[in-house]
Order: C-alpha cells, then structure tokens, then sequence
C-alpha cells in the first residue's frame, strides 16, 4: 500500500519534472531574458498596512456575593480559582473628609495602621504578616482608606483575623507615630522637586480651594501638627462599622468566611459616623488662567491643566469616560497626535477623568522641552476647542468612539488578571453605592452609549474655564507665553505647600 506521504512525494516530484520540461522547450534566449530580469522586492511592504484588529471577546466579569453584618460591615465575596487569595479592608474615611489644616490625616492614619495595634508591636504585626507570606499593604484616597493582604488559601483565616486586629485595634503609639512622621515629610520633601507634582498641586488647591484641593499625603506643616490624638480622633470619627467593607477574592468558602468574619468583626461597634456637609469649590475662572511656578534652569516645562466637572454620581460618567478617552487616554488620542506626533513637542501627552464623591475635575498633562513651552500652550488649548466646539472642524468620530470604548473594556478583561484587581473594583462598587453587576453590565452599558451623548459631555470641557499650571524655568519661557496673548500670573508659595 502506497502511503499518502510517498504519493505527496511522487506528485511532488512529477510537477517538477514538468517544469523542467518546460523550461527545456523554451528559446534558450527567452530563458536567459528571465532568469536575468530582476524581482522588485519592497521589504517594508508590509508596513504600509495597517494591521487588522483580532476578534471581539466577551468578558465574564464576577459579580460579588453581599453580606451585612448587623454592625453594618459589608462582606463581599468573588469566587475565582487562583492560589492566592486577595483580603481587602476598605474604610470610606478618605482625605475630602478632613477640615482644613488637617490635610494628610487620613493617609497617615492609614499608614499607622499597619505600624502597631494593642496587642502587637510594629515589629511583631510585620512578622505576623510575613508569616503568612505575606505584606500589610495600605492605601488613602479621596474617598476611602484601604488595608490588604495576599495569602495563599489555607491563610485566609488567620488573615481575616490579623486585619480585624489592625482595624478595629490599632495603638498609635507615639514612638511610631514620630518615626512614620520623619520618613513621611522627607517623602514630601522629595516629591515637591518634580515639577509635574508641583503643577498639579497648584492647579488642584487653585481649582478646588484649600480644603478639598489639599494633597491626599498632606503637606509639611499639617503633618508636622498631628499627634497621638489626632489619629485616635480620627478613627473614632471615621473608621466604623457602617463605613467599612471587607471583601475576599480567591478560591473560597464563603458560607465558611462568613461565620468566621461574622465572629471577628460582629461584634465591633463605634459610633456612625456624621455625615459630612459638603464642600462647594470657587467659582471657575473667566478665561483661561495661567499659572506659573518658577523653576530656574530647568529644560523642560510640566503643563497640567484643568478644570471643574460632573462628580462620580452625576448621569453620564461612562459618557464621559469614553470621551477623556478618546481626547487623552490612548496614544491615538487626539491630544497626544497633536503634541506628539505632530509636533514633537513631547514623548506624551494625556487627558485623565477625576470623579469623587464630591468633585470632579478634567485634566489635562505633559512635559515639553521648554523652547517650545508657548506652542505647546496654544496647540493644546486648540484642540481643547475643537472637542467642546465641533463646528470647529473636528467633530468626535465614530472610529474614535469605537476605539475608546474597545480600550476601556479590554482594560476592565485585563484587570481579572489580577485579584488585588478585582478587590479594587469592588471596593469602587461599594465606595459609590454601585449595583453589584455594574462591571459585568460595563460593556453593554459602554455600547448603548451614542455619539451625541459623548459630544455632550465633549461640550462640558470649556476652554474659558481652564486653569493651566506650568512648573518651568520663567526667564525663558515667560515672554513667551505672553506673547502668544495669555495672561501669566506668579505660582504663590501656599499653592505648593
């Protein structure tokens, strides 16, 4: 029996012999004509076209089991198989809750959390932690406080326990509390030499005013005022029960959690905690503003612009994701062709969507070598322009819309790669009183959104109620700037505190 390999060969080697017999038949003369005539080969062909997008996929994003404790403690539960599981405690005690002169409190206080509770030192809570292979990690934010640990399945008890005993017992004990304070004000030290940090912070206490524009670290002075006292206070006040939610992503029971969370935390009580009048940030400005914040000999200028916008609850967030998107959050935005790859004037160029309980803000950021510091000014307000206004010559397009929408939903798919992801999302849900399913609904609720409700939100972007700081060296990029017909005020100190 003939195998189908040999048979694959035979009729390989018959249809060569036919081209030799063929070939043998023509004039010699026209066989040289073509052996001789070059092939024209482009090597670079290929990149003269644009490579084709690989098929859609749908995202199955977990949706938490809720429970409540009687306290008020939120539990929140995803299951997924992954070897470790991610524990996360998320206290709504962020830095918009301080009174003035109070700015870093929380970030401190969250800090100390993890630095000594009634039982165990700094040093015995770090071993404790690393016991579990693992590492208290915190966080402070705006809205909220957070406290984590990654622990490997059979952990997670153990974990549960060590982090009730973090939050509900913490010792702030002087000692620490003035080590944490020396390292805290180097840091804050340190970070006020990048001229990026002092442009936002600037542009951030202008817009919104001493209180809710305070750095979420604080500053030297507010820090250097806190005591013992003032951490207790706060925690009274504001890390209770009914501010508090624990949430366990991993391979778990959570039937078997959930007794257990019940008997560690169930019993924790605190007064609730008063709520909070809100805050009403100046008015904006009347024309673009901008701010200069003296950086002698430096060669680059930080621009950071922004302005007022629609808080986290207010309709329309998704509308307005897609379009800070679309305008500033993918290397095709238009912000970031223009300046960059346009121009040249910078390696990037990003708009970025800030929603709060509170407040929101639009904004706008980069680092341009100074020479061309002015242009960079006048190409960025131009396209500021173009969005709010379409009869500018640019109206939001569909294949811009497509793109931003397909890069926040892939962002959400890429962000199950991770459980301390999926934990963070949660607490997002919890944080803002989301539905449960809002991030399995995210990709359906992304494409009922229609063009004229993104270029509505487009219209919110108001280039007369722009703040533009920039941190650069003001010997040689003043005139400038002035020139191109802006008004250049000086950065005053208590902006850059």
């Amino acid at each position: 029996m003939i195998s189908s390999h040999s048979t694959w060969a035979a009729a390989l080697l018959f249809a060569l012999g036919c081209a030799s017999t063929a070939a043998q038949s023509r004039d010699p003369a026209e066989a040289i004509r073509v052996k001789s005539k070059p092939v024209a080969v482009d090597p670079d062909a290929w990149r003269n076209e644009v490579p084709k997008a690989g098929a859609s996929r749908d995202v199955a994003y977990p949706i938490a089991a809720e429970q409540t404790l009687p306290n008020g403690v939120k539990l929140y539960f995803v299951q997924r198989p992954s070897p470790t599981v991610e524990l996360q405690v998320v206290v709504k005690a962020g830095a918009s809750a301080l009174p003035l002169g109070k700015s870093g409190l929380s970030a401190l206080g969250a800090r100390m959390l993890t630095e000594g509770t009634a039982h165990k030192s700094a040093l015995e809570l770090s071993i404790a932690a690393e016991s579990l292979g693992s590492e208290l990690e915190q966080d402070a934010q705006r809205d909220a406080i957070s406290v984590s640990l990654e622990v490997l399945s059979q952990d997670v008890p153990a974990a549960l326990q060590l982090l009730a005993e973090v939050i509900q017992q913490p010792a702030f004990r002087d000692a620490d509390l003035e080590r944490v304070k020396a390292e805290w004000k180097d840091q804050l030290v340190a970070e006020r030499q990048e001229p990026t940090r002092l442009a936002s912070l600037a542009a951030l206490r202008t817009v919104l005013g001493p209180i809710l524009g305070a750095p979420v670290s604080g500053c030297d002075k507010d820090i250097s005022s806190v005591h013992r006292a003032d951490l207790i206070a706060w925690h009274r006040a504001q890390v209770t029960p009914a501010n508090t939610a624990i949430t366990i992503v991993g391979n778990v029971d959570p039937s078997r959690l959930a007794a257990q969370a019940g008997s560690l935390w169930g019993k924790w009580s605190a007064p609730q905690a008063k709520p909070q009048a809100p805050l009403t940030p100046p008015p904006a400005p009347q024309g673009v503003r901008i701010i200069l914040v003296d950086r002698p000999g430096a060669v680059q200028s930080a621009l950071f612009a922004t302005q007022l916008f629609p808080k986290r609850s207010e309709p329309g967030f998704e509308a307005r994701e897609v379009m800070s998107s679309l305008f500033g959050g993918l290397f095709t935005s238009r912000l970031n062709m223009n300046l960059r790859e346009e121009h040249a004037y910078t390696y990037g160029a990003r708009s970025t969507l800030i929603a709060t309980r509170q407040f929101g803000l639009f904004a706008l950021s980069t680092s341009v070598e100074r020479d061309v510091t002015a242009d960079a000014i006048e190409q960025m307000l131009l396209e500021v322009n173009a969005l709010h206004d379409p009869s500018k010559g640019k109206p939001i397009s569909i294949a811009e819309i497509q793109r931003a929408k397909a890069d926040l939903f892939q962002a959400l798919g890429a962000s199950l790669e991770h459980s301390s992801a999926v934990a963070r999302n949660v607490a997002t849900q919890f944080i803002f009183g989301l539905p449960l399913d809002y991030f399995a609904r995210y990709k359906s609720t992304l494409d009922a959104l229609t063009p004229e409700q993104i270029s509505q939100e487009a219209a919110r972007v108001d280039p007369a109620a722009l703040t533009l700081v920039v941190a650069g060296d003001r010997a040689v990029i003043e005139e400038k700037i002035k020139a191109k017909h802006f008004q250049v005020e000086p950065a005053a100190a208590e902006l850059l505190q």
